[in-house]
């Protein structure tokens, strides 16, 4: 018994450590951007959420792991501590996960529905995934026939300007930069022509991935 204790104390400890570190890393990023818009807003509340959920459950469960590691330890099985069944108990257990999964997935349902919701969308680009770069072709709405390339080209200039001040890993700026006007709804419609592209924009809360052969 006394070998699991110090396991799980290590355990605890390089749980803790590791927890500090991170912490401190992270102390060194650049702050994240606010949500600019209200699905973005929304799906960051739902991590939240999520996330408090998990660390809630698992200090419960760490704490019932502990507890019952020094409750029904062998010395204090010989003073009269048997297990007990509790249906009451086994029941709960199996419904706080449901309660907690139904609460995350019902609103994030609704925030997906509205992302991938094309109704309504004034402006229609079609976003062709290439090798290290995207091709882009304006459809419908403003812009209307306007196709170009974009590029990355922040690996060239930071060669020609030296590294990026406060050691970054590199800015992925690109040549020609996808221009939508703002308070519109915009449908991107993802095609890939070589292999599987991510096409991703953190700060709208998108990352969809073009497959050749499928229209997205």
């Amino acid at each position: 018994m006394g070998n699991v204790w110090r396991n799980g104390l290590g355990i605890l400890a390089g749980a803790g450590i590791a927890t500090l570190c991170a912490t401190a890393r992270a102390a060194d990023l650049p702050a994240f951007r606010g949500p600019p818009t209200r699905i973005t807003a929304e799906s960051y509340e739902l991590h939240l959420f999520a996330l408090y959920a998990a660390l809630a459950i698992g200090a419960v469960m760490f704490g019932a792991m502990l507890y019952s590691l020094f409750v029904h330890r062998k010395t204090a099985a010989r003073a009269a501590r048997p297990f007990h069944r509790s249906v009451a108990v086994e029941i709960l257990w199996a419904l706080i996960p449901w309660a907690v999964i139904v609460a995350t997935a019902w609103p994030a349902m609704e925030v997906l529905s509205e992302v991938e919701n094309p109704a309504r969308a004034s402006i229609t680009i079609r976003a062709s995934g290439l090798q290290w770069k995207w091709g882009y072709e304006y459809l419908k709405g403003e812009g209307e026939g306007i196709s170009f390339d974009s590029n990355v080209y922040a690996p060239q200039r930071q060669v020609a300007e030296g590294p990026e001040p406060g050691g970054g890993t590199g800015r992925l700026d690109v040549d020609n930069p996808v221009m939508v006007p703002v308070g519109r709804r915009v449908r991107v419609v993802l095609e890939a022509r070589d292999a599987i592209h991510s096409w991703h924009v953190p700060s709208l809360g998108v990352k969809q991935y073009a497959i050749p052969g499928l229209v997205r």
